[in-house]
C-alpha cells in the first residue's frame, strides 16, 4: 500500500533513532573478580568478557565483490563483536569487507577514537585468529582447543595447556552463543539484504542494540523458547568517561604481556595427573607486520596483478614465491 520510497524513508528515520540511543543500549563490562565462583570464568580474573568477527551476507555492486567475499566465498562483511558474561555487546564494529582478516579489524576498533576500550590489566578472551597481546588473551597454538572435559581416555586434556585451553574454550563459547542467539532474532540477518552497504551496516548495529534491549528487560527469552533464561541481574556498571583510567591504544605483542599471560597460564588450576608441555611441542607467537612491511605487501601485490598474476578472484599458481623474493628485496638480511 505505500511506495518503496516512503518504506525506505521510514525505515531510516528508525534505524537514526536506535543508533542515537546506543550508549543507553551497550553496556560496561564487569571484569572478573578474585575469588569469583562462577565455575566458567573463576580461573580469568580481570576478564571482561570476549570478541570474535562473524559474516553477515549482503548485496554490493559487482566491481565491490572481490573485496567483500569472504575466505568462504561468501559476499559479507566483517563485523567485529565484544560481548560481556552476560550474553550482551560492548562493542560491535560493522562496515569492514569480508577479505579483512579478523586481527586487522580489531586493530582499527583499536585505533578509533571512539572505539574499543580495554582497561589496562583487564583483557577478553579471543581465538587464535588473534594477536596474543596485551588486552586480549588467546589459547595455546598447537594444542588441541574444543575438548570435552567430561570424555575419557585421549579424548581429554593430554597436560596442562590442553586444559587450559579447554577452560577457556568454554568461557570464549559465550560470543558464539551471542552469534547464534543475534542471527536467530533477525532473519535479515541470515540472508542477503538488498539495502545499500551503509544502510545494512546500521541495520546489523541496531539489531545488536536490540538484543540487549530484550536480555535486560524480558524475563523470557523469546529465542530460548519458554525456558527461564535471565535471572535478575545486578544494575549495569554507569557508564565510564574515561577521564582517569588509561586504555590500551594499539594491538602489538609485547614482553611484559607474555610474561603476564604466562604466569597467569601456568598459574592455572590443572589436575595432578596432567604432565607439563613436552618441549618439542610447538608454541609459537605469531608475528605482528609493520607498517612498512604491509605497505610493501599491498604494492608487491599490486606489482603481481600489473604482470598477470591475478585471475578472476585468486592469484595464480606460485605468486607466495614471487612475493618471498621481493620482500627480500625490500628487507635484506630478514628471513
Amino acid at each position: 500500500m505505500r511506495s518503496y520510497d516512503t518504506i525506505s524513508k521510514y525505515i531510516k528515520n528508525v534505524l537514526w533513532a536506535v543508533m542515537i540511543v546506543h550508549r543507553y543500549m551497550l553496556v560496561t563490562p564487569q571484569a572478573v573478580e578474585e575469588g569469583s565462583t562462577d565455575s566458567t570464568w573463576k580461573y580469568f580474573q580481570g576478564c571482561l568478557g570476549a570478541l570474535d568477527g562473524t559474516y553477515i551476507h549482503l548485496q554490493v555492486p559487482t566491481v565491490d565483490k572481490p573485496r567483500y567475499r569472504s575466505r568462504k566465498g561468501h559476499i559479507a562483511t566483517n563485523v567485529l563483536a565484544v560481548c560481556d558474561r552476560n550474553e550482551r555487546f560492548v562493542y560491535v564494529l560493522t562496515g569492514w569487507e569480508g577479505s579483512a582478516a579478523d586481527g586487522r579489524v580489531l586493530k582499527d576498533a583499536i585505533s578509533r577514537e571512539n572505539g574499543l576500550k580495554v582497561p589496562i590489566g583487564s583483557y577478553y578472551l579471543c581465538d587464535a585468529g588473534y594477536t596474543n597481546c596485551e588486552g586480549f588473551l588467546a589459547p595455546y597454538r598447537g594444542f588441541r582447543y574444543h575438548i570435552r572435559e567430561w570424555e575419557a581416555g585421549q579424548r581429554v586434556a593430554q597436560n596442562y595447556k590442553e586444559y587450559f585451553n579447554t577452560k577457556h574454550a568454554k568461557a570464549r563459547n559465550v560470543i558464539e552463543r551471542v552469534f547464534g542467539q543475534l542471527k536467530s532474532r533477525w532473519a535479515i540477518l541470515r540472508s542477503n539484504s538488498y539495502y545499500p552497504v551503509e544502510t545494512h551496516n546500521m541495520i546489523i548495529m541496531a539489531c545488536t542494540y536490540l538484543h540487549n534491549f530484550i536480555k535486560d528487560n524480558m524475563e523470557y527469552d523469546p529465542v530460548l523458547g519458554d525456558e527461564e533464561y535471565i535471572v535478575q541481574l545486578e544494575q549495569i556498571m554507569a557508564a565510564n568517561d574515561g577521564e582517569h583510567e588509561e586504555y590500551i591504544e594499539v594491538v602489538e605483542s609485547s614482553q611484559a604481556w607474555r610474561v603476564m599471560s604466562s604466569s597467569h597460564n601456568n598459574n592455572f588450576p590443572r589436575p595432578p595427573d596432567l604432565p607439563m608441555v613436552p618441549s618439542h611441542a610447538p608454541n609459537k607467537e605469531r608475528r605482528i607486520w609493520t607498517i612498512d612491511e604491509e605497505s610493501a605487501l599491498i604494492a608487491i601485490m599490486k606489482k603481481l596483478v600489473a604482470k598477470g598474476y591475478r585471475q578472476d578472484n585468486a592469484f595464480r599458481s606460485g605468486y607466495l614465491e614471487m612475493i618471498e623474493k621481493e620482500l627480500k628485496v625490500w628487507f635484506p638480511g630478514t628471513d
